[in-house]
């Protein structure tokens, strides 16, 4: 009796522990989705006004917004379906050559567009006007804005953020590195985890903070590798190498 009392309490302490966590994720989620909603709402109802006669260029604008707030949201659907599907990695690679600086660019550019961006101060350097290389564009770009926009989010205004490219023995190494909060040490756990079980450790005053786990698992379907190293207080330095 006294074994069965004491499974059923461990038993219960877990349950409890994942009701937890599965809060905390939840919460995180809908925090990540509500963003790009508001930004969606709040252009539509200025265009809805009939007090203010937009012009074409000005409605134009605000469609563009929209159309890109709703592709976050999209995104952020892929990554949750990936994220709990992340015991079956295989998934097919669309091959392409891609100047893999232009891409690094892009992101930068676009993200560095963002309201919450601005006072962020974004650097990028290569030794190299252009590195072409056969990829998945589309899951190298994913894992670019993951990074990067997590270095962005989850740190101050005054945060440094630099982003390099390099090629060393036949492979491409990109550096995106920050001297900002630092990740808390029980999430560097998980990140270093073979396996990301769905009751994620995600408090429910952050953001959910799967795009790393989805930057790692996807770093694997495309055949490289994915290394972070983050002391709190100081900042993240995170390395991905690709094949050339």
């Amino acid at each position: 009796m006294e074994k069965l009392t004491t499974r059923l309490q461990i038993a219960e302490q877990e349950r409890e522990q994942l009701e937890k966590y599965r809060q905390g994720w939840v919460a995180g989620i809908s925090h990540d989705l509500k963003t790009p909603l508001a930004y969606i709402k709040g252009y539509a109802t200025m265009m809805s006004v009939d007090t203010y006669q937009w012009s074409k260029e000005e409605i134009a604008e605000f469609n563009k917004l929209i159309e890109q707030k709703a592709n976050e949201i999209e995104n952020l659907i892929t990554d949750i379906r990936f994220y709990l599907n992340n015991e079956e990695v295989t998934m097919p690679l669309r091959l392409e050559s891609v100047n893999v600086i232009e891409m690094i660019q892009d992101v930068i550019q676009s993200l560095s567009n963002r309201p919450s961006t601005i006072s962020n101060q974004i650097s990028f350097t290569s030794n190299y006007p252009r590195i072409q290389i056969k990829v998945d564009a589309h899951y190298l770009k994913r894992v670019l804005q993951n990074l990067i926009k997590n270095a962005i989010v989850h740190n101050t205004y005054q945060t440094s953020i630099k982003v390099s490219v390099e090629k060393l023995n036949q492979q491409i190494h990109i550096l995106i590195e920050d001297d900002g909060r630092g990740i808390d040490e029980y999430i560097m756990n998980e990140l270093n985890a073979s396996k990301y079980p769905l009751s994620y450790p995600i408090p429910t005053n952050r953001r959910s903070g799967i795009g790393l786990l989805i930057a790692k698992q996807l770093m694997i379907v495309l055949g490289g590798s994915f290394n972070i190293e983050s002391t709190k207080g100081k900042g993240t330095k995170i390395s991905i190498t690709l094949p050339n």
